[in-house]
């Protein structure tokens, strides 16, 4: 029997093939897509990202997430990346083809509260690490947040490179996505051009998620507008502040990442590796 196109999948539907890979279980359902657990022609577990243009998604948005997605591999073999097996397109449907991260994502350790303080102070610094290498290797990653991070024996790795396109580069010339409302830094929010600052920002809000199991901002707004009107106007309280157990080297790392003013912020991620790194070893930060 003839297996049925792939732009006849619905989120939540398993049973059929793409790309020679079985559809085994729906693992969830994102902002662009839905993404399955299934098997593929050797019988190994994969997951499988299915896209599919929308009258809110350009079908010039999947092609950039299919770009972005290539883009990143092989950046440093240091950098801990999703692995892309393969990727294509079926009728009007994208799909991304990776690795199975069993351990699922950070948003779920977050939730589940069941990291000890060091063993988040060595994701923080793994993942901070990776992006050194993404950033020296002049790609923003422009959607930072846990459920962009995958799991794998508590090792993380950065999933979703929706700016490494060199289609999103050049601005407005697709509607690019341009992140997660409550993740965006202010100048993101406002539309302006993205660099290594803005992620740090982005950075400093999933860290913060981490260290108190709680976003830094006191309400959260669904789309951009809101977010701006939000991040102008709240006021951040320190995460020591939130979590009386963190240090306060920690809680003041995190919010100079958050600074409202790029230029106040760490110029780039190795600083704030080698703050990280003095967190975790006891010595001295650069933050005064």
């Amino acid at each position: 029997m003839e297996e049925p196109a792939l732009s006849q999948v619905m989120p939540g539907e398993t049973g059929k093939k793409i790309d020679g890979c079985r559809l085994e279980n729906f693992i969830g359902k994102g902002s662009v897509g839905s993404v399955y657990q299934a098997e593929d022609s050797a019988g190994n577990r994969v997951a499988i990202k299915v896209m599919k243009a929308t009258p809110f998604i350009d079908s010039r948005i999947l092609e950039a997430i299919v770009d972005g997605a290539k883009a990143v591999q092989g950046i440093s073999k240091e950098a801990k990346i999703v692995e892309i097996i393969d990727s294509g397109k079926d009728g009007d449907c994208f799909f991304i083809i990776m690795k199975y991260y069993p351990d699922g994502t950070l948003g779920k350790y977050i939730e589940a509260d069941s990291l000890s303080l060091t063993d988040k102070l060595k994701i923080s610094l793994s993942l901070a690490k990776s992006l050194t290498h993404v950033h020296n290797a002049g790609i923003v990653h422009g959607d930072l947040k846990p459920s962009n991070v995958l799991m794998e024996a508590e090792s993380p790795y950065l999933n979703d490179f929706y700016q490494a396109s060199e289609r999103l580069r050049k601005q407005n010339e697709v509607g690019a996505p341009q992140g997660t409302p409550q993740y965006m830094s202010p100048e993101q929010a406002l539309g302006k051009f993205t660099n290594a600052r803005s992620d740090i920002y982005s950075f400093g809000v999933l860290l913060y998620e981490l260290f108190t199991g709680r976003s830094p901002y006191s309400k959260i707004a669904e789309n951009v507008v809101g977010m701006v009107n939000v991040i102008q106007n709240s006021e951040l309280i320190p995460p020591g502040k939130v979590n009386h157990k963190l240090d306060g080297k920690i809680s003041a790392v995190i919010m100079k990442m958050l600074h409202r003013d790029p230029s106040h912020r760490y110029p780039n991620m190795r600083q704030v590796v080698s703050d990280l790194e003095a967190c975790l070893n006891g010595g001295e930060i650069s933050v005064e």
